[in-house]
């Protein structure tokens, strides 16, 4: 930790009580394995894009081609003018192969990542500040309810996250050139699998070139390779970034486009309009019902019983402010030093996370396309509780006691009362259709092969163990 850029002052770690310590390692274990739990039931239904989703690593696992046909694709087109990413397509091909073409396996696969996240915050909170912050880091992230949603659905925004996190602990490891190739991979990975990484990500790295800037011996040889690296990797994206069919949705809910800026500036410049829209979105992303309460209103994207954050980050949340209104009047509070770094770390990822969709106008405020930002936020919960255990130690009995409350009161939100309210939005008379089919006239069958092409494909491979070409001819043969 002495060698990293960005390392923090190092503290003597206090006498805790082992015990709530394991207890806590036992909650996070259970936490992240549960992502893994009743996939096939939960979320009620299997969505439209995961449905096409499925159809594509299915046959590309099989076949070498996307599900319309498509030799070893770069991108493949999704619903509503998306793009199905390189890292998911190919990632998931191997996935498939390994474990599998079912509505488990699709959604494993976004839950791997979501661990793999949480697995990248550990090392980098520990390699800024010490084992105490990347135990909190860790805890936090894993009983995050904006990442235990997200890694329950079969698409691949999670993906994003995960490249982010490794990419910034890959930056500041020690050895330079290992560490600086690795982040240009991590880098360019993130820029492929999510259009929001691409604001997020590129910006993070500025910062973290001004943060690491003073070390010259170590920074030089970094920058070198992470460029050349990253920028090999990353021309494929930036010649598809130049066309219009690949940029059209982007631009089409972007705020600073030229229709939207007409339809809103009112009496002001298109500059001061932008700027105002830009502020008021991303005061919605931080509002206390999308934080506290309900969190995202799309069905899709929260459980609308409780927000964004958990209670534990309620609790992180509450420590951080009591310990900044101390240091405001004036209290010594020698807990709450140390830190600075990974603070201003945290709080550039919370902003640029929210970034992307604080840039859009659809569906605000947008709990996925802000997904860069949870790790963040569980990073900065994590250095308030480090300084609150330091400064009054009862916090951490307090931790063991409110994580357990969260863990019994989330899981019964999310396994029962969530699928009372997400049936339709999560598609789940399509599946049940699916589940009938053998039920329906030649007429019906015909009708429901010409409205539901994909995931009439996905449940033939599934369900009937037809191969990705052979479902298509089925599927043809349906239609009269």
């Amino acid at each position: 930790m002495e060698n990293s850029p960005l390392a923090a002052e190092r503290h003597p770690r206090p006498i805790l009580t082992p015990w709530i310590d394991r207890g806590l390692w036992a909650i996070t274990a259970l936490a992240i394995a549960t992502r893994f739990v009743a996939l096939e039931q939960h979320p009620v239904g299997f969505w439209l894009d995961e449905y096409l989703a499925g159809l594509h690593l299915g046959c590309m696992s099989e076949a070498g081609q996307s599900g319309h046909g498509v030799k070893w694709p770069l991108f493949v087109p999704g619903a509503g003018g998306g793009f199905y990413t390189p890292v998911f397509l190919y990632f998931g091909m191997l996935w498939i192969k390994v474990f599998g073409l079912s509505i488990a396996s699709t959604r494993a696969l976004a839950a791997f990542f979501v661990s793999l996240t949480i697995a990248g915050l550990f090392m980098l909170a520990r390699q800024l500040g010490g084992r105490r912050l990347a135990f909190w880091a860790t805890v936090l992230a894993s009983l995050s309810p904006w990442s235990f949603h997200f890694s329950r659905i079969a698409w691949d925004p999670p993906m994003a996250p995960a490249f982010v996190v490794w990419f910034t602990y890959f930056w500041i490891h020690r050895r330079p050139l290992f560490g600086g190739a690795l982040a240009g991979v991590c880098f360019a990975a993130a820029l492929y699998s999510y259009p929001p990484a691409r604001v997020q990500t590129p910006l993070l790295f500025l910062v973290l070139l001004a943060l690491t800037r003073r070390n010259a011996v170590r920074l030089w040889p970094r920058l070198a390779i992470f460029l050349v690296v990253s920028g090999l990797l990353a021309v494929p994206l930036l010649q598809l970034m130049l066309t219009d069919d690949f940029m059209g949705r982007s631009q089409s809910l972007a705020i600073f486009s030229h229709e939207y800026l007409d339809q809103h500036r009112g009496h002001s410049n298109a500059v001061m309009a932008f700027l105002r829209i830009l502020a008021d979105n991303f005061a919605i992303h931080l509002r206390p019902s999308f934080l506290f309460f309900t969190g995202d209103p799309n069905i899709r994207h929260s459980t609308q019983f409780m927000g964004e954050f958990g209670l534990l980050d309620d609790l992180a949340l509450a420590a951080g402010a009591v310990l900044v209104l101390r240091r405001i009047r004036g209290a010594n509070e020698n807990a709450a030093q140390g830190f600075p770094v990974v603070v201003l770390l945290a709080v550039s990822g919370i902003l640029l996370g929210l970034l992307p969709a604080a840039l859009t106008w659809e569906g605000l405020p947008h709990a996925l396309r802000a997904i860069g930002a949870w790790p963040f936020f569980s990073l900065l919960g994590a250095a308030a509780l480090v300084a609150a255990e330091k400064r009054w130690p009862a916090v951490l009995s307090l931790g063991l006691a409110t994580a357990c409350v969260h863990c019994g009161l989330f899981a019964w939100l999310y396994f029962h009362e969530y699928p009372r309210i997400a049936g339709e939005a999560m598609y789940a008379p399509l599946r049940e259709s699916l589940d009938n089919l053998d039920r329906l006239t030649p007429e019906e069958r015909s009708q429901f092969a010409r409205e539901n092409p994909d995931a009439l494909r996905f449940y033939m491979m599934r369900n009937r163990r037809y191969g990705c070409l052979e479902s298509e001819e089925v599927r043809k043969s349906w239609i009269r």
